[in-house]
């Protein structure tokens, strides 16, 4: 009858525990369209950019002399929409801290969030100097239109 007892007691522990885990867990701050296709839309129901038809063309005129193969930062965003899927690795103590969605740097942002991000504070491209005010190569600088359509790909849920 002890063990009975033991084993209710434990059970009771495990769904206790299993439900406060998911009642805790981070809310998806940009969920993507269930089908990632070509017709999600951003909130205001405009047709979103995608990776495929905008945002790809993007990356690989400013990230592809590093991420189109060469697997620096450990992806590939230029070449492959798996690896803008992909969350931040926890050895990327580089990355702006904007990242991660919390400050002990436990809960990461995906890949291409990042990206977005490390463009917008001028990290990205490596070595462009495109935080500055007079970077030595602009035309290595993402534009303020082309972080425009970055941003809306990343508010509609990154579709493909």
């Amino acid at each position: 009858m002890r063990g009975a007892a033991n084993l209710v007691v434990s059970l009771a522990i495990v769904i206790t525990a299993t439900a406060l885990q998911v009642a805790c867990a981070p809310a998806d701050d940009h969920p993507a369209p269930q089908d990632g296709g070509p017709d999600a839309s951003d909130a205001s129901g405009n047709s979103a950019p995608t990776y495929a038809k905008n945002v790809q063309p993007i990356f690989k005129a400013k990230c592809a002399p590093c991420h189109d193969g060469q697997g620096l930062g450990n992806h590939n965003i230029a070449a492959s929409y798996d690896d803008v899927q992909k969350l931040m690795p926890d050895t990327a103590f580089d990355a702006p801290m904007e990242c991660w969605k919390d400050t002990d740097r436990m809960m990461p942002k995906t890949i291409g969030e990042c990206a977005v991000i490390a463009a917008r504070l001028g990290w990205m491209p490596y070595q462009g100097g495109c935080g500055g005010a007079m970077p030595a190569n602009p035309s290595a600088c993402v534009t303020a239109s082309e972080l425009e359509i970055l941003d809306k790909w990343v508010g509609a849920g990154m579709p493909k």
